[in-house]
C-alpha cells in the first residue's frame, strides 16, 4: 500500500499530467481492489490482527478521491458493488 501511495502522490504533483492520464484510465479498477482490500483488511483486524494495513487501504482510497480527475473517473456503481458499504455499514452500526 505505501508504494501505491507514493505513486499517487508522484502523479498528483506530476506537472505535465502523464502519470495522472495512466491512473485516470484505471480508476475504477484501483478504487475496486482498494475498496475490497478495506474489507478484507477490516476483518483481518477484527480478528486481533493489526489494524495498521487497513488504515493504509484507508488512506490511500481517501488520497484516491483528493484528486478530482482521478475521483471523477471512477464509475458510480464501483462502489455500490463493494464490500466497502457492508463494511462501513457494520461500522457504524
Amino acid at each position: 500500500m505505501k508504494v501505491v501511495c507514493h505513486e499517487l502522490a508522484q502523479a498528483t504533483s506530476d506537472p505535465d499530467g502523464s502519470a495522472m492520464d495512466e491512473l485516470v484510465k484505471d480508476a475504477d479498477s484501483l478504487v475496486s481492489c482498494l475498496a475490497n482490500k478495506v474489507a478484507t483488511t477490516f476483518d483481518f483486524s477484527l480478528t486481533g490482527a493489526s489494524s495498521r494495513s487497513c488504515k493504509y487501504v484507508l488512506n490511500t482510497l481517501m488520497q484516491t478521491f483528493q484528486n478530482k480527475r482521478l475521483a471523477h473517473a471512477v464509475k458510480v456503481d464501483i462502489l455500490d458493488g463493494s464490500r466497502i458499504l457492508e463494511t462501513g455499514r457494520l461500522v457504524c452500526s
